[in-house]
């Protein structure tokens, strides 16, 4: 069973891998690529825990994997390209055509087959130009600077708003920071000594954000395709207080409000059926049963969505039942 199970999550990281190059444009380079491929990750549901983690165990080779794709695509291209004028040149001459032809015809069945195995792949990213995008976005920002970071999605969510297609580059910006700053390998099992990467300066540009993205993505985002990335969002805020590195606990109080504020924020602003996706995204994405510091600020932020997400009126007409 280890082995068979092993043997499966590899192979739904080759079928990601190689959906996830088919989008990609054959000129991206390693940032791109890193980006994209970090995106595609958070992009999985839960029940692909195991591919996602096996991908960031990975990462570097993965990477290493898709470049070799992508220069093969190149390759590729250049050689259709040649053979394309090649045909045009023996149809002006009006030399036979017919062999090329009809490798332009099996390429174009090619394509076909490629793009209904796309379309078939349940592996592949919902949006892979998304993805790209979103990589693209960030070119030269670094996840190790969860502030700057943060900083350059709220500039984003704002062009974004006072430009065309608000919400499909609201859900890049928040594709691409959720790649940049996935949740820690230790996440959960964090004491008072912990050692994580947000300050309480990050919690407060976490609070900014909320609104914009709320406000790009039309509302609660219980519409449109903008759903999951929004979810995902929320629950990204609602466990930014669990990243606050050890120091930031000298000044406890302030980053216990910061994350109550943050909780508060995502009970306004998600609707109820939102706000119990976050949750359930939220207690998925911790590795071990809070305790500590960690405890606490996960109270306090989850206190105000749990009465959104099963308070009075939160199902509808329908009862929620044990």
């Amino acid at each position: 069973q280890p082995a068979a199970c092993a043997e499966e999550t590899m192979g739904n990281v080759d079928r990601l891998l190689e959906a996830l190059a088919k989008r990609l444009p054959s000129s991206a380079d390693r940032a791109v690529v890193e980006g994209a491929l970090r995106a595609a990750v958070e992009a999985l549901p839960e029940a692909k825990a195991k591919t996602r983690a096996r991908v960031r165990k990975t990462e570097r080779r993965c990477v290493d994997q898709l470049l070799d794709h992508l220069r093969a695509a190149a390759s590729a291209e250049t050689a259709a390209r040649k053979k394309r004028k090649r045909a045009a040149k023996a149809a002006a001459t009006g030399e036979d055509d017919s062999e090329a032809d009809g490798d332009g015809g099996e390429e174009g069945e090619e394509e076909v087959v490629a793009e209904d195995e796309d379309e078939d792949e349940e592996l592949a990213v919902k949006q892979p130009e998304t993805a790209v995008a979103a990589a693209a976005a960030y070119a030269g920002i670094s996840g190790d600077e969860p502030v700057p970071c943060l900083e350059h999605c709220a500039a984003l969510l704002s062009r974004a708003l006072a430009g065309l297609r608000t919400a499909k580059r609201a859900e890049e910006a928040l594709s691409g920071l959720l790649g940049l700053l996935p949740a820690p390998a230790s996440f959960g099992s964090l004491e008072d000594d912990q050692s994580g990467d947000f300050d309480v300066e990050a919690l407060r540009q976490c609070a900014r954000l909320l609104p914009l993205a709320a406000a790009a993505l039309g509302g609660p985002g219980d519409h449109g395709p903008g759903l999951l990335v929004w979810r995902r969002f929320l629950a990204f805020a609602l466990l930014a207080g669990c990243r606050l590195d050890s120091d930031e606990q000298e000044d406890a109080r302030e980053a216990t409000e910061a994350s109550a504020r943050l909780g508060g924020l995502v009970s306004l602003l998600a609707s109820p059926a939102a706000a119990r996706s976050t949750l359930r995204l939220a207690f998925a994405a911790m590795r071990a049963p809070p305790a500590g510091m960690c405890l606490r600020h996960l109270a306090g932020a989850t206190l105000p969505v749990l009465g959104m997400a099963f308070g009075p009126g939160a199902f509808g007409e329908a009862d929620a039942q044990r």
